[in-house]
């Protein structure tokens, strides 16, 4: 059984990664237009002003912070800190430390290269604990090119690089965690209305006495059968 309200956020979470993994349909070039800022992208943007469908799309953007990483280009549309562009996770994990006291913590990765050097400025001076994590974030720096082209989001929750709604519905819903007892009930060799009527169960989703009392019904909370609640 499906969570609807959930699978209609994966499918707005979809058009999120069309706008930032380069799709060129003409839906695409035209909210480009409209809504990007010069030099950013999606996650630049704002929903102030724009569409129900543009302030949709900004309502479930969190969602796609579960999944994505992003293949470097220009770095005008990547969060330095935030995002996954360089390693397998974001930087603030990578050197905890240096992202502690760091004065810019919101800025793109185009936005912290001034003249070919890296600009990272900190609010106070670095205590010998914290000078290793400045050596390994110059190490992974060092590796770095920028170019000219666009910043491609990359979804890592499919092996493919592309996204699904099924694998963020997973995630969201499940949390990469599996119920093995909501598998189970799906694979019991009993009839469709019984199944369903087992995990509507399991959710608490049955419109029993006592739940309807709680909606301000008028009926008795006592069982037919036993006369219990």
């Amino acid at each position: 059984m499906n969570n609807t309200r959930v699978m209609n956020e994966t499918l707005l979470c979809e058009w999120i990664y069309k706008l930032e993994s380069g799709n060129t349909s003409p839906c695409c070039e035209l909210l480009r237009k409209k809504y990007f800022s010069a030099g950013g992208g999606f996650f630049q943007s704002s929903a102030d002003g724009g569409s129900q469908f543009w302030k949709g799309l900004h309502e479930v953007k969190r969602w796609m912070k579960f999944g994505s990483a992003y293949k470097i280009g220009c770095g005008d549309s990547v969060q330095f800190w935030d995002d996954i562009w360089l390693g397998e996770s974001p930087l603030k994990i990578q050197c905890p430390y240096i992202h502690s006291v760091c004065s810019d913590p919101d800025k793109t990765v185009k936005q912290m290269l001034s003249g070919g050097e890296w600009e990272i400025n900190l609010r106070r001076s670095l205590g010998q604990d914290e000078l290793p994590n400045w050596l390994r974030l110059q190490d992974l720096l060092g590796t770095v090119q920028l170019t000219t082209k666009r910043d491609i989001m990359i979804w890592k929750l499919n092996p493919s690089g592309r996204f699904t709604t099924k694998s963020l519905y997973k995630e969201i819903v499940f949390g990469g965690v599996k119920d093995i007892l909501l598998q189970e009930l799906w694979k019991a060799p009993t009839p469709l209305k019984t199944r369903v009527f087992m995990w509507l169960m399991l959710q608490g989703r049955i419109q029993v006495a006592k739940k309807l009392k709680k909606m301000n019904w008028s009926g008795s909370p006592l069982c037919k059968l036993y006369g219990l609640e």
